[in-house]
Formats: structure tokens, C-alpha cells, sequence
């Protein structure tokens, strides 16, 4: 593979699934850095999440993502460990010729108090440079436990295996985020992969280990709020002003959105908070 072969690539790639060309570029190097990760001695450290996990079950026309989310299990977590591994995993480039560069190490902590990091590398083949970012959390509790998962490459005839959430786990995540944080949850996305899965995925769903998984979720995050609560935060949500221009400014940048109105959106949430009420009468 050449720069000028990817470079064309990507930008047909772009062309057909209406997207910018960085989009395209940034996902392709993600799945490359997953792909040493799965080679490597840390393969099964890693569990996916996130929307690079989103897309790839929905389409990439259907969800890009700016960085690769996962959470590490099985071993002890540092800036040492987490800069010791990556190092390991970059130390050789890819079958296509493919160098990661390691740029930066950053503490976060999130939703728990357990240390997480982001890290920045670079992939670089020969004179075209892609960066991209990895997002590393430790001590997610996942309900039903991570599964094996196959991620189609997307220039190849070829799946990568890597350990995985479970479509429960990932929305039990948004749909906690959605009701716990109400009008100050600025995140679009978070809406729209809760609606795009449940249109997309949704013979995938398990409404029984989604209910286990919310309820998991919520006591691992200490959050308390009563079920008959659900349907009226919702409603709450569809008369704010400021997520309705939230979800307009994300809508025109996304677009697989564009034409997918808030109501719509909380109409679907709202549905699946249904089902899970269902079981729980």
C-alpha cells in the first residue's frame, strides 16, 4: 500500500458515505491500531467501547467517532504499565507499512474513581500522517460480561476478533447518562446511538440483561432514580430549548443526522424505556 493507493481510498470511501475526508482517515487508522492491539500480548486486556464500537455495528455512514474507546481489565493500571504497553504494541508497523509514534500520555477520570487514560499517537505512513487518539478506563463493571466481537476491516476481506461490550452495557451507559444528567448533557451523540441502535440493532437487544445492565450501571455509578421517574425526565428533556439547539448544531455537522428530528430521537428513547418498564411491573 502506498500513501497516494490509501489517500484515493479513503477519499472514494468519503465520497460514497458522505463524509469529510479526515473522518475517513481517522477511522481507518483506528482500526489499524486495533488491529496491532489484537495481535498483540495485550490482546485480551482490552475490552471495546464506544462509538468506533457503535460505528462498526451500525456503519461507519451511520456513526464516525474522534477517538478509540476501551477499558483494560487484567492487570495492573499506570502511566508506567499504559506507556510500557503501548510501546510494545507500536514497536513494529503494520503489514502495510503502517508506524505508530507515540505523542502523548494523559491522566482522565471520568464516571468512577478509578484512573483512566488518553493517549495520542500518530500513524504515519511514509509522508501521510494520521493522528488519533486512544481513551484507556479501568473498573467498568459490565452486565452482561464483555463478548467476543468481529470487526470488519474496512479495506479488506478480513474481521478482526477483539473483546467487546454488549449492546446492553452500551446502552445502559447512554440511557443513564441521558436520565442522570438531563438538560446538562450536551452530548448529541449520546441520543442519537441510543436511537440508531434501537432502529438498527434492535433484534440484537436482550430487553431482560438491557434491564439488568441499567440497573447495574446506576448502582455502579451511585445513581438513584426511581423507575416510574424515567418517562417524565424524558419529557423533560423534549421541552428544553438548549438540547433542541444542541441536537440542531450536531445534526448539521453529522450528516447521517441531518434529517432526524430531537422529537423523533426522544420518542425512540422513550420507547425503549417502555420495554424495560415493562418487564419490571
Amino acid at each position: 500500500m502506498t500513501p497516494t493507493q490509501l489517500k484515493a481510498w479513503n477519499k472514494n470511501r468519503a465520497k460514497k458515505d458522505n463524509l469529510s475526508i479526515r473522518a475517513v482517515e481517522r477511522n481507518f487508522m483506528l482500526e489499524k491500531f486495533l488491529e496491532k492491539i489484537t495481535v498483540s500480548d495485550y490482546q485480551d486486556n482490552f475490552i471495546l467501547k464506544g462509538g468506533f464500537l457503535i460505528g462498526s455495528k451500525i456503519g461507519l455512514s451511520q456513526r464516525t467517532t474522534e477517538d478509540l474507546d476501551t477499558t483494560l481489565r487484567r492487570m495492573e493500571v499506570s502511566r508506567l504499565t499504559v506507556e510500557k504497553m503501548m510501546y510494545e504494541i507500536i514497536r513494529t508497523p503494520t503489514k502495510e507499512g503502517i508506524q505508530f509514534n507515540l505523542t502523548s500520555i494523559t491522566e482522565i477520570r471520568e464516571e468512577n474513581d478509578y484512573p483512566g487514560y488518553r493517549i495520542k499517537l500518530t500513524g504515519n505512513l511514509e509522508n501521510y500522517r494520521v493522528p488519533i487518539k486512544l481513551d484507556i478506563t479501568t473498573g467498568d463493571s459490565i452486565v452482561p460480561k464483555e463478548e467476543r466481537y468481529s470487526h470488519k476491516l474496512m479495506y479488506e476481506e478480513k474481521s478482526i476478533a477483539v473483546y467487546a461490550y454488549p449492546i446492553e452495557q452500551i446502552l445502559a451507559e447512554k440511557l443513564e447518562t441521558i436520565l442522570s444528567r438531563g438538560e446538562t448533557n450536551t452530548r448529541a451523540r449520546d441520543f442519537y446511538d441510543v436511537y440508531s441502535l434501537k432502529h438498527l440493532e434492535s433484534e440484537s437487544i436482550d430487553y431482560h440483561k438491557l434491564s439488568k445492565s441499567l440497573h447495574n450501571t446506576m448502582m455502579n455509578r451511585r445513581t438513584t432514580i426511581d423507575q416510574s421517574e424515567y418517562k417524565n425526565r424524558i419529557k423533560k428533556l423534549s421541552e428544553s430549548s438548549l438540547l433542541l439547539s444542541v441536537w440542531k448544531s450536531y445534526a448539521k455537522n453529522h450528516p447521517y443526522a441531518e434529517d432526524l428530528a430531537f422529537k423523533e430521537v426522544l420518542s425512540t428513547i422513550e420507547d425503549l424505556i417502555q420495554e424495560i418498564n415493562k418487564l419490571n411491573e
